[in-house]
């Protein structure tokens, strides 16, 4: 039943159903979406090696970078101390509204202004509890610095997510509770969800998908972020905030389209769906 519902989007009720016809009998666990999210979380594994490994024990010497992104979503220029610039390319800030590659979203890139000039911030990732921002040009270290995101590029990343939501709230809604997200990429240009389901999806209701996810848009609902304890988020919003896989920690990121969709999701959002557009 379960390989059934997460391979191939056929829910247990049906199997149920189908499967009792022919004598057979079929017990459904009272967690089974519990298991199923738990068949999506991808246990710790060694990680690849990195580039950013051969620093690790300098890292290990600063402080954490406080993630302005997630208290300020909305924050487009901030200023920062340079904690480090690792071999001319890699800087370390105490603190960033940078967001960084994570949960399928690209990173932001931009400008950071210094007393030698401007370096653009070509590409940013997490490493650990540091955020490290790729640049063209070295950043003297121990400054202040005047930091720019590239803001058209931050909005249509963010659209691009929260789009996602709204559609894999759509999808479950004409195509079924079964319904579970396998995959997804937020492009600048582009988005990409990838669903279960156990047939192809007619043109019938792909447009039907369409028509709902745009009234969702319309309806310019309010998207609510907020962070909660993981016990208290799944006793309110069940397995399905995992549409992601099981994300590790005690608290939880959730991102709620309200009456829609609600998600345990790190990227960045719209504050409301009509910022999402057609």
């Amino acid at each position: 039943v379960i390989e059934l519902y997460d391979s191939h989007g056929i829910p247990p009720e049906l199997v149920k159903e189908k499967v009792e016809k022919m004598g057979l009998k079929v017990e459904v666990p009272d967690n089974f979406y519990e298991v199923i999210a738990q068949r999506h979380y991808k246990p710790e594994v060694k990680p690849k090696a990195s580039v950013y490994d051969r620093y690790e024990e300098y890292l290990k010497k600063l402080p954490e970078t406080k993630l302005l992104y997630y208290e300020d979503p909305r924050a487009r220029r901030f200023r920062a101390r340079v904690l480090a610039c690792l071999d001319g390319r890699y800087v370390v800030l105490d603190k960033t509204a940078f967001y960084p590659e994570g949960g399928g979203q690209l990173y932001d890139t931009g400008y950071i202004k210094h007393s030698k000039g401007v370096s653009r911030v070509l590409e940013v990732q997490k490493h650990k509890h540091y955020v490290i921002h790729v640049v063209d040009k070295p950043v003297p270290a121990g400054e202040e610095v005047e930091c720019e995101i590239d803001w058209n590029r931050r909005a249509r990343l963010t659209r691009h997510h929260t789009a996602t939501h709204i559609i894999l709230g759509a999808a479950r809604r004409v195509l079924g509770s079964h319904v579970w997200q396998a995959g997804s990429k937020k492009d600048e240009n582009e988005a990409r969800l990838d669903i279960s389901h156990y047939k192809r999806i007619s043109r019938e209701e792909l447009e039907k998908i369409e028509e709902l996810a745009n009234k969702v848009v319309m309806e310019n609902r309010k998207v609510n972020v907020k962070f909660v304890d993981r016990g208290e988020a799944e006793r309110t919003y069940g397995f399905r905030i995992y549409q992601g896989g099981v994300v590790p920690g005690e608290k939880l990121r959730i991102v709620e389209i309200e009456g829609w969709d609600v998600e345990a999701c790190g990227g960045t959002h719209c504050a409301t769906t009509g910022e999402v557009g057609f």
